[in-house]
């Protein structure tokens, strides 16, 4: 009798135990997947696509900061920082044809920029 008296009890703290555990992971699985559809994506994107979202072409390259440029396909963040620091030398940008005396920029890049940048 007292060995089925101890089944039970060990079933018992069995189910308890799996049960606590399932609930554990129920609250890290709500702690770690976003409420806002990003899901599955790394850090650095989720980022860009929250930022990408707020962010309102085109970007007016005389205000723009690194961080919005790299928004921009075909701008990473080397170049994002070579066309600030351009600007900065230079004061202000007066066309998009500026951006060719940038090392890796030429005529086909400010052609496919210029839907996303203005003077």
């Amino acid at each position: 009798m007292t060995n089925k008296k101890e089944s039970k009890y060990q079933s018992r703290i069995i189910i308890g135990f799996a049960l606590v555990l399932i609930g554990v992971m129920g609250i890290i699985i709500s702690v770690k997947t976003p409420a806002d559809g990003t899901e599955g994506m790394s850090k650095s994107t989720v980022t860009e696509t929250k930022m990408s979202a707020e962010i309102q072409y085109p970007l007016d390259i005389n205000t723009a900061t690194v961080e919005e440029l790299m928004t921009i396909d075909g701008i990473g963040e080397k170049k994002a920082e070579l066309i600030v620091m351009y600007r900065e030398e230079i004061g202000a940008y007066t066309s998009l044809e500026q951006l060719k005396n940038i090392k890796g920029i030429d005529d086909a890049t400010v052609k496919a920029l210029s839907g996303y940048l203005k003077v």
